[in-house]
């Protein structure tokens, strides 16, 4: 009986794409734009996955699987539009977890173009923009439904053959380039109409007015490279972009000083004036590291809660230990005895503080002497009051409204 092999990788050859580390590092940008909206959260893990999609395009498209790249550069754009979808119809969304129908990208996209705000408006200011997406939406179809030789294996990766259909792999490449950049593109202005926080965020006068968020902005390049700076202007235009634009501009501007303690959790003894200057606008965690930090020099980093980390003007000594944040890897380091102070740790001391019910651990090059160690107690033991105060005030405002609500 004759053998049969059985090949897998019929007419497969890889692809070139010489800057597609830089493709990848452009989808960062997405990826690191999260929005903090809870009503929202979930469109995170969408445009996370998105960005998976494109990043599998490229891969697939290196591999010589193009057609596969091409549908999956298709399947960013439709996931996009899917959780925008879901965000404004929250009901739906059970629905769409049993897989129910009604769901499909055109139905989706034609219910958002006439029935929600925002994305209205976004499409609406962006026009051009939006019909350059569809265009290419529509060729990306000719290859994910193999109309034209162009997306036949057995042509584009056979020479005679593709030179007698006119089919060079030249087409395929800058098809592939410019779908790419599109899709990128697509992807990030979809992530817009859940906030405009990427792009306002791009405008250091606001950064300076912001609470820290997770949201980090576009860079200038990936706008220039993704979007337009016309498109941009564009945007700008937009209710979603000038609401949240004028919410922050009427906050009070923060120093640097204060800036960097709020956004990068850096503390500097020798501003301690500046932090004095707007010690309203920091958080109580804030507050916590500033009374630690100014008890001791020895003292390098602070670790609230064992979760909010904090550097500060003290290099530490620690050059084994990276940064670690956890209750649990803190708290076998004091499980052997009961002393709080002067743990050996990596090079340096390892020290902690119980602040009501929770404890905040702090390096310091040097052990603590006495009156430090007394003078941290007593810091620790008046935090603990004005919390608890803070809470119970916290509580009575609640109960206030919840009878004034109930009458």
């Amino acid at each position: 009986m004759e053998t049969i092999t059985i090949h897998d990788n019929w007419d497969i050859k890889p692809l070139k794409l010489s800057d597609s580390e830089k493709y990848i590092e452009d989808i960062n940008y997405i990826s690191l734009a999260r929005t903090g909206f809870i009503h929202a959260w979930e469109s995170n893990l969408f445009f996370e996955e998105a960005c998976q999609l494109i990043v599998n395009a490229i891969r697939l498209f290196q591999r010589g699987y193009y057609d596969c790249a091409f549908y999956s550069l298709r399947q960013s754009i439709e996931t996009s539009i899917g959780i925008i979808y879901l965000t404004a119809n929250p009901d739906k969304e059970n629905e769409w977890k049993m897989l129910c129908d009604g769901f499909d990208s055109g139905a989706m996209s034609k219910w958002l173009r006439e029935y929600e705000p925002t994305f209205m408006d976004v499409r609406n200011k962006m026009s051009k923009y939006f019909d350059n997406i569809r265009n290419i939406q529509l060729k990306l179809n000719k290859y994910v439904h193999k109309q034209g030789f162009a997306s036949f294996y057995k042509v584009t990766n056979n020479p005679i053959i593709s030179q007698q259909k006119e089919v060079s792999e030249d087409q395929i490449q800058n098809d592939f380039r410019s779908f790419l950049k599109v899709c990128i593109g697509a992807v990030s202005i979809y992530r817009l109409t859940i906030d405009a926080l990427p792009v306002v965020l791009m405008d250091e006068d606001i950064r300076h007015r912001t609470p820290d968020l997770i949201t980090e902005p576009y860079s200038q390049e990936f706008i220039d490279k993704y979007i337009g700076s016309e498109n941009l202007e564009a945007f700008k235009t937009t209710e979603i972009y000038k609401i949240t634009y004028e919410s922050f501009r009427r906050n009070e501007k923060q120093n640097d000083a204060v800036y960097g303690l709020i956004h990068f959790q850096y503390y500097n003894r020798k501003k301690r004036t500046d932090y004095e200057d707007q010690l309203h606008l920091c958080s109580f965690t804030d507050k916590v590291v500033m009374c630690l930090c100014n008890i001791s020099n020895k003292i390098s980093n602070v670790f609230v809660n064992g979760i909010h980390w904090y550097s500060s003007d003290v290099r530490s000594n620690n050059k084994e230990e990276p940064i670690t944040m956890g209750l649990s890897h803190f708290n076998n380091i004091f499980v052997k005895d009961n002393n709080d102070y002067n743990q050996c740790y990596h090079n340096v001391f390892l020290s902690r503080c119980q602040i009501n019910e929770n404890y905040t651990y702090f390096e310091h090059n040097e052990k603590l002497d006495e009156n430090e160690i007394e003078c941290v107690r007593h810091v620790a033991t008046q935090l603990s009051k004005l919390e608890s105060e803070i809470n119970k005030y916290l509580s009575s405002l609640i109960n206030n409204n919840l009878n004034q609500d109930e009458k």
